[in-house]
């Protein structure tokens, strides 16, 4: 009921393009940000420049299209090219989900070192603690996370938003932190217990936004 929902309201259907695990993932992403735009009444405008940090393949750059409607959609990822068994690397999995949406390109580098303006960002489960960074086999040099918010905010025009998801609360609440050390304002704040994809901890949505 949750899916049919979302592809009737978004014009959706995933599971014409990618497998059915990464339909699935779109649809669990797509279900979070329409709970976002109905408990924090928040309705972005189309046409925006839109940049996604730590988009891994970048597998849900259909969602954020579906959602956005962005005028231009960049997915930024440090370790685009760590390679998957099947031989072939992130950047080559994104190449094929970009070329399903209209605008849409990825950047294997670091996003503290991108150059551009933004609209809006969208940020799912980033590092905010180095256990995690650790955890996904990533030296603890990159671990930057003050200066990943920092890097948004200048990235961000006036009244631009970011969009973020955490595992927990716990990480909810270092990443909070970060957001406010940096000037960002909180629009929204919500735990969220997803209906589609089982997930360790309760992931936290939470709005945030520069000022004018």
């Amino acid at each position: 009921t949750r899916i049919e929902r979302l592809q009737k309201r978004y014009a959706v259907c995933f599971e014409q393009h990618v497998e059915a695990r990464i339909a699935m993932a779109n649809y669990a992403y797509l279900d979070m940000l329409d709970v976002a735009r109905e408990c924090f009444r928040w309705v972005p405008r189309a046409g925006q420049e839109l940049i996604d940090v730590g988009s891994q393949n970048f597998y849900y750059a259909q969602t954020l299209d579906a959602f956005f409607h962005p005028k231009r959609l960049l997915g930024i990822e440090l370790e685009g090219y760590r390679l998957y068994p099947d031989g072939h690397n992130r950047v080559d999995y994104a190449t094929y989900y970009t070329s399903l949406v209209p605008n849409g390109s990825y950047l294997p580098m670091d996003f503290c070192k991108f150059q551009g303006a933004a609209d809006s960002v969208t940020c799912f489960f980033p590092f905010v603690t180095a256990q995690a960074l650790v955890a996904w086999r990533l030296p603890l040099k990159v671990f930057q996370p003050h200066n990943m918010f920092r890097h948004m905010m200048s990235c961000l025009r006036p009244g631009g938003t970011v969009f973020m998801v955490n595992h927990g609360e716990k990480e909810a609440r270092i990443a909070s932190s970060f957001a406010q050390q940096n000037g960002f304002t909180m629009c929204g704040h919500l735990p969220y217990t997803d209906p589609l994809v089982e997930r360790t901890n309760t992931a936290v949505i939470s709005l945030w936004k520069k000022s004018a």
